[in-house]
């Protein structure tokens, strides 16, 4: 199946667009949606930017269809947090916004070693975030780039996985 907006391949099976987050329920629908509400394109936060009269932005970790994370300084707390912020280009989608805020929630009913700690799930400045623990460590895709894991370690790193999985 394809993305009627953005045209992206998608499974058969999924709901949202991996790439824009539209909703695919409607997509054999021939019907134009006219209600859309368009918003044009801002930029995201640079290092060193405040939001929410709270964070500091520190650099942009990543990006995916779902969220842009960042690692910033938590000025009230005191303490360096993962900052996901739902996209500019995605707030105008209803449906895309209660998934991100979905996503917060059961992510906060998770307490275990294994799964990262939600801080706080809010809406400032009219874009919801997740604030949560920022973890250091070596990125699983730059431990491999140096060649196969030694069998213990990626054993120990799959348990360590299924265990956090088991728990969510």
């Amino acid at each position: 199946m394809r993305c009627p907006r953005c045209e992206a391949a998608q499974p058969d099976t999924a709901r949202f667009c991996s790439q824009c987050g539209a909703s695919l329920q409607d997509a054999d629908s021939t019907q134009p949606d006219i209600t859309r509400t368009f918003s044009s394109p801002m930029a995201e936060l640079e290092s060193g930017s405040i939001f929410g009269q709270r964070y500091s932005i520190l650099e942009q970790l990543g990006r995916g269809g779902m969220g842009i994370v960042y690692s910033a300084r938590d000025e009230k707390l005191g303490r360096v947090v993962a900052l996901k912020l739902l996209p500019q280009t995605m707030l105008h989608l209803p449906e895309v916004k209660e998934r991100f805020l979905q996503e917060a929630r059961a992510a906060a009913a998770l307490d275990h070693p294994n799964i990262g700690t939600v801080f706080e799930s809010d809406e400032t400045e009219g874009r919801p975030f997740i604030s949560m623990a920022f973890i250091t460590c070596l990125d699983l895709k730059d431990k491999t780039t140096q060649g196969s894991l030694p069998w213990r370690e990626a054993v120990n790193i799959c348990i360590q996985v299924g265990v956090g999985l088991e728990e969510a």
